[in-house]
């Protein structure tokens, strides 16, 4: 859940585009998201640690983790390490990266 001025929000996917290029350092993707949009992190070179908290995940768009930190390191959910280390690399995430439970 995400809250905004109060209101709080079930957050259920990440768009295309969101966080391209910028400087984010850390991402938590939330308990309830579905999807990743296409080029969601693209070119986040300062982006090291991602973490999945979602056991939902579906969908993980193209080139979501291209051009991040070549010593990212990811951590998913123990029961969906398998199926979740091959949509990250499917979304182009760096060779040298980190995908654990």
């Amino acid at each position: 859940m995400s809250n905004l001025g109060g209101v709080k929000f079930k957050v259920t996917a990440i768009a295309n585009n969101t966080f391209k290029g910028s400087k984010i350092q850390k991402l938590t993707v939330g308990k309830y998201v579905t999807q990743i949009g296409k080029n969601a992190a693209n070119g986040c070179f300062d982006l090291k640690s991602i973490k999945i908290k979602s056991k939902v995940l579906k969908k993980i768009g193209s080139k979501a983790f291209y051009n991040i930190n070549e010593n990212a390191k990811f951590k998913v959910p123990k029961n969906k390490l398998s199926k979740y280390k091959k949509m990250i690399k499917k979304a182009k995430a760096p060779k040298k990266a980190k995908i654990t439970k």
